[in-house]
C-alpha cells in the first residue's frame, strides 16, 4: 500500500492493531487505512477522521467479546494439555500435587500458629500506651514492690497505674455459694484503675466503681456460671475460705486466650495482707518483689525520657533499695520475656522466627520437586515443543501453556491442602493448644486467598521451567541433536543438594532438642520426686499439721511425711537482708539479692533424700527453730570455705540462729536457671504444704486414705491431692510442644525432598531403561545395576550433610545457651542425621530403581 497519501490516526492505528489480536491483524488494517484514504481524498481528511473513530468505537464490543472468547478457548485449550499431561505421567503428577499439597497445609497450620502469638495483647485497646514495670537485680523480674504504683501515680505522663497479682504456689481460695464450693488458682487482687488500663469489657457492672467497695469482687462470666448457672450474679455473696463474704459487683465477658492478663476473679488490692499475714510488714517494703505493676501513658507521651525517670524512681523514694527498673511495652511481654523472671505462659520470638522460615522453606521443597521434575524431563516434551513451534507457536504461548500447568497443579495442590487441613484440624488443637478460628474466615476472603494463592504459587513454581522449555529450538529437537541435559543437570543436581541440607539441619535440630529434654528428664534434679504427692495446707490443717503427719503415718501405704512452706519446684522467696558471721559490711547489694529462702519441716531433707556434704541436719532432739542449712551455691556466694558454725539472720526469724550444715545443690527452678544460693530453716507458722511418700502398693487406696484424713479434720476445705513429678513436667511443657511440634515438621520435610527424590531416581530409570536392558545381557547384575543408579543422588546426599552440618551446628548450639544445664553437641546426632537422609535417600531410589533392574532384559530392550 502506498503511504505517502492520508494515513490514520497514530493512536487509532495502534489501538486497531492491539484489539484485531486474534483477527486477521494485517488485512483488517489495510481495509480501515484504504477507507480512510479513499474517504480523505473524497469527502476531506475531518469527516475520514470522524469515521475512522466513529467505526472504531463500534467494532470495540465486537472486539472486546471475540478477546474473551478466544482467551477462554486457549485457557481451555491449556488446562486440557495439563490435564492430559497429568494423566499421562500419574506419578509425576501425584509427586507434585501430593508434595505442594504438604508444603501448603504445613504452611496453613504455621500459618494459624503464628498469628496466634503475634496476637497476644491486641485485644486491648490502648496496647500501644500500657506498659509493665520491672525490676533489674541480677536478672530481670516482673514481679515488683507494690510500692512502686504509688511512685508511677506521681509522673505527670502516667495516665493511670494499677497493682495485680494472682497469688501463684497452688494458694488456691475456696470461693463458696450455696451447695457450690471449689478451690479456685486463678483468684487475682487489683486496683481499681486495671479496668482503665486493660479493654476488660463487662456484661454486668460499672468498671468505674465495680471495685471501689472493700468487699467488692468481679468475676468473669464462665466463673458466673460455675458458681450461678443461668442466674444473675449481680450483687450476690461468694463466700472466700470460709471467712469473708465478698459481693458481686461486675461481671466481665470471658478473658481471650491471647493475653498474658489471665484471672477468673478479682477483689481489691487492699486485701492482698489479709491473705499472705506470713509475710507482715514486708509486704510494703521496696525490696518485696511478688506484684505485677502496669501503667498507661499518655499519648505522646516521651517514652525514653519516662523511663530513665522510672528506672531512677527508687533511688529518690528508696536509696537503700537501689534496684533499676525498666519499662516493658505491653505487646512485646508475650514473645520477648525468655530472659524475665515471670510465671506467666509466655512464648518466644525466636520459635516464631524460626516457624516461618521452617514454612517456607518446606513450600519452597515442594516447588523445588516441581521444578526438578518439570526440568528432568525436559528431554521428553523436547519434541512436543519444537512441533508446537513449527506449526505457528510462539514463545509467549509456550510460557503461557507452561505457566498454566503448573498453575493446574498448584490449584489441585491447595484443594488437597484444604482437605487435610480440615482432617488434622483437631490434632493440631491437641498438639499446639491453639484452637483453628474458622469464625474469622468469610467465604469471600477463603475464595479470594486461594486465588491469589494458587495464582503465585503456579507461577513462582512454574516460571523456569517455562522459560527453560519455551526456549528450545525447534529444528535441533526434530534432528534429535538436542540435549535438555547440559542446561539443567547442574541446576538440579544444585536443588536437591539445597532440599535434604534443609532437611538435614531439621533433623539435627529435632535430635538435639529430644537429647536436652531427655538429659532434663533424666538429671539428677537432688532430691527423690517419684512417689511424692503434696496437698495444700488449708485452715485447721497448717495448725493441727503435728497430728496429721501423725495420723497419716499410720497407714503402711504411707512412707512418710513432712511439710514446707512452698512447691519443690517452684523456686524460693527471696530476699535482701541475709547476715551471717564475719559477712563484710561493705557488701553490696547485688549479692544480698541473690538470696532465696524456704522454710522446711525437720525431717524433709532425709525424707527428700537430699545429700549433706559437711556439718548435719534438722534434728527434732535440739532446736531446730535456731538451725539453718544452706547450699553449695550459698558457700560460693558467701566466699566461705566453711560457713559450718557460724551465726546468721533470716528476716523473718524472732532470733539469730546457726548454720548447721552445707546441703549438696537441689534444683528448685527451672533447668534454665542456674541454681541461686538458698538458706532453709525450720519455721512451722510458715508451712504451707504438706507432703506425702507413697510406699509402693495401691496408691489409689493410699490417696484416699490422705483425703478422708485431711477432710475429717478440716471439713470446709476440700482436699486436692498434686503429685510432685507432674508438677516437674510443666515446668518445660512449652519446651516438650515445641520439640514435638518441631519432630513433626522434621518429618514432613524429609518426606517432600524424599518425593522428589523417588520422581528423579523414577524418571532416570525411565530414561535408562535400554541401557539397563544392555547391561543386564552383558552380564550386569542388580545390585550392580541399582548402585549405578544411585551413586549419583548418594553423593549429593553426603554433600548435603556437609553443607548442614556446621550450619545447624551454630543454631543448635545458640539454643541450649538457653538453658543453665545442657547437653553437650554430640557428634552421634550428626552422624545418625546422615545416615538416615542416605538409608531413606537410598529407599526411594531403590524402590524405583530395583524394579527396573530386576526386570527381564527382553522387555528393557522393546521400551524403546
Amino acid at each position: 500500500m502506498d503511504t505517502s497519501g492520508p494515513i490514520p490516526p497514530k493512536i487509532g492505528r495502534r489501538i486497531l492493531k492491539i484489539l484485531a489480536k486474534y483477527e486477521d491483524s494485517a488485512a483488517l488494517c489495510g481495509d480501515f487505512n484504504e477507507e480512510y484514504e479513499w474517504r480523505a481524498g473524497t469527502r476531506g481528511r475531518f469527516r475520514a477522521y470522524l469515521w475512522f473513530w466513529c467505526h472504531l468505537f463500534k467494532s470495540l464490543p465486537h472486539f472486546f467479546i471475540d478477546l474473551f472468547i478466544w482467551r477462554m478457548i486457549m485457557i481451555r485449550n491449556y488446562v486440557n494439555i495439563a490435564l492430559r499431561a497429568a494423566l499421562h505421567h500419574r506419578s509425576y503428577s501425584f509427586i507434585n500435587v501430593f508434595g505442594l499439597a504438604i508444603g501448603l497445609a504445613v504452611c496453613i497450620f504455621i500459618f494459624f500458629w503464628v498469628q496466634d502469638e503475634l496476637s497476644y495483647e491486641s485485644c486491648h485497646d490502648k496496647s500501644d500506651r500500657i506498659y509493665r514495670i520491672l525490676v533489674e537485680t541480677r536478672r530481670l523480674s516482673s514481679y515488683t514492690a507494690p510500692k512502686i504504683s504509688e511512685g508511677l501515680r506521681e509522673f505527670p505522663e502516667v495516665e493511670k497505674a494499677s497493682r495485680f497479682t494472682i497469688i501463684r504456689d497452688r494458694r488456691q481460695f475456696l470461693v463458696k455459694h450455696g451447695e457450690q464450693s471449689h478451690f479456685e488458682e486463678k483468684f487475682g487482687f487489683a486496683d481499681p484503675a486495671l479496668f482503665e488500663i486493660f479493654s476488660l469489657p463487662f456484661l454486668k457492672g460499672d468498671p468505674d466503681t465495680a471495685l471501689s467497695h472493700p468487699q467488692s469482687i468481679v468475676i468473669t462470666e464462665d466463673f458466673a456460671e460455675k458458681y450461678f448457672g443461668g442466674r444473675d450474679p449481680m450483687h450476690k455473696t461468694l463466700t472466700i475460705n470460709n471467712e469473708k463474704d465478698f459481693l458481686v459487683t461486675g461481671v466481665l465477658k470471658s478473658l481471650p486466650r491471647n493475653s498474658h492478663l489471665q484471672f477468673d476473679s478479682l477483689i481489691p488490692f487492699d486485701h492482698v495482707e489479709a491473705y499472705m499475714p506470713e509475710y507482715g510488714r514486708f509486704l510494703w517494703s521496696y525490696g518485696f518483689h511478688f506484684f505485677r505493676n502496669y501503667m498507661l501513658v499518655k499519648e505522646n507521651a516521651d517514652i525514653p525520657a519516662l523511663e530513665k525517670k522510672v528506672s531512677k524512681m527508687l533511688e529518690v523514694k528508696n536509696p537503700n533499695y537501689p534496684y533499676k527498673l525498666h519499662m516493658q511495652p505491653l505487646r512485646r511481654i508475650h514473645l520477648h520475656s525468655r530472659s524475665i523472671r515471670d510465671h506467666v505462659q509466655r512464648g518466644d520470638i525466636r520459635y516464631v522466627n524460626f516457624f516461618i522460615v521452617i514454612g517456607i522453606l518446606i513450600l519452597t521443597l515442594a516447588a523445588i520437586n516441581f521444578v526438578n521434575l518439570t526440568t528432568a524431563r525436559a528431554g521428553i516434551r523436547a519434541k512436543e515443543v519444537g512441533m508446537r513451534k513449527v506449526f505457528g507457536a510462539v514463545r509467549r504461548n509456550l510460557i503461557y501453556q507452561f505457566l498454566s500447568e503448573s498453575t493446574v497443579f498448584a490449584a489441585a495442590s491447595l484443594l488437597l491442602a484444604a482437605f487435610l487441613v480440615f482432617l488434622a484440624g483437631p490434632a493440631f488443637t491437641s498438639l499446639t493448644g491453639k484452637a483453628i478460628p474458622w469464625q474469622l474466615f468469610h467465604p469471600l476472603l477463603i475464595l479470594l486467598s486461594a486465588g491469589a494463592v494458587f495464582l503465585s504459587l503456579g507461577i513462582l513454581a512454574g516460571i523456569y521451567p517455562a522459560f527453560y522449555l519455551s526456549a528450545f529450538r525447534p529444528v535441533r529437537i526434530l534432528k534429535g541433536t538436542h540435549a535438555g541435559e547440559k542446561g539443567s543437570g547442574f541446576f538440579r543436581r544444585a536443588l536437591v543438594v539445597f532440599q535434604f541440607t534443609f532437611t538435614i539441619g531439621l533433623i539435627v535440630c529435632a535430635g538435639v532438642t529430644h537429647s536436652q529434654f531427655q538429659y532434663i528428664q533424666k538429671r539428677d534434679l537432688g532430691f527423690d520426686q517419684e512417689n511424692i504427692v503434696y496437698t495444700k495446707l488449708n485452715g485447721n490443717l497448717k495448725t493441727k499439721s503435728e497430728a496429721l503427719k501423725l495420723e497419716l503415718l499410720n497407714n503402711p501405704l504411707i512412707g512418710n511425711v513432712s511439710a514446707g512452706s512452698n512447691i519443690l519446684t517452684s523456686g524460693a522467696m527471696g530476699f535482701s537482708d541475709f547476715y551471717w558471721e564475719g559477712k563484710p559490711e561493705s557488701d553490696d547489694l547485688s549479692r544480698k539479692l541473690n538470696f532465696g529462702h524456704t522454710n522446711v519441716d525437720v525431717n524433709f531433707v532425709s525424707m527428700m533424700n537430699m545429700t549433706i556434704l559437711e556439718g548435719r541436719d534438722f534434728s527434732a532432739g535440739r532446736n531446730p527453730d535456731a538451725e539453718i542449712l544452706i547450699n553449695q551455691a550459698a558457700v560460693r556466694e558467701m566466699g566461705i570455705e566453711s560457713p559450718v558454725g557460724l551465726s546468721a539472720h533470716i528476716p523473718d526469724a524472732e532470733e539469730d540462729g546457726t548454720i548447721i550444715g552445707v546441703l549438696k545443690d537441689y534444683h528448685f527452678t527451672s533447668l534454665h536457671q542456674t541454681i541461686r544460693p538458698l538458706v532453709i530453716s525450720v519455721n512451722p507458722n510458715m508451712f504451707n504444704y504438706l507432703y506425702v511418700e507413697l510406699t509402693p502398693g495401691d496408691q489409689f487406696a493410699a490417696l484416699e486414705h490422705i483425703r478422708e484424713v485431711c477432710e475429717r479434720i478440716e471439713p470446709a476445705f476440700p482436699c486436692e491431692i498434686h503429685f510432685l513429678d507432674e508438677e516437674l513436667d510443666n515446668l518445660y511443657r512449652s519446651e516438650k510442644r515445641m520439640g514435638s511440634i518441631l519432630n513433626i515438621f522434621t518429618g514432613f520435610a524429609l518426606l517432600v525432598a524424599c518425593l522428589g527424590l523417588f520422581g528423579l531416581a523414577s524418571f532416570t530409570t525411565e530414561r535408562r531403561t535400554r541401557e539397563i536392558g544392555i547391561r543386564k545381557v552383558l552380564g550386569a547384575t542388580a545390585a550392580g545395576i541399582l548402585r549405578m543408579i544411585s551413586r549419583e543422588y548418594m553423593c549429593l546426599i553426603l554433600l548435603a550433610n556437609f553443607a548442614a552440618w556446621p550450619l545447624s551446628y551454630l543454631i543448635m548450639k545458640r539454643w541450649l545457651q538457653g538453658f543453665a544445664y545442657r547437653i553437650d553437641l554430640n557428634p552421634w546426632i550428626f552422624i545418625y542425621a546422615a545416615g538416615l537422609t542416605l538409608l531413606v535417600g537410598l529407599f526411594s531410589i531403590g524402590l524405583k530403581s530395583y524394579r527396573a533392574a530386576a526386570a527381564n532384559p527382553a522387555d528393557s530392550l522393546r521400551s524403546e
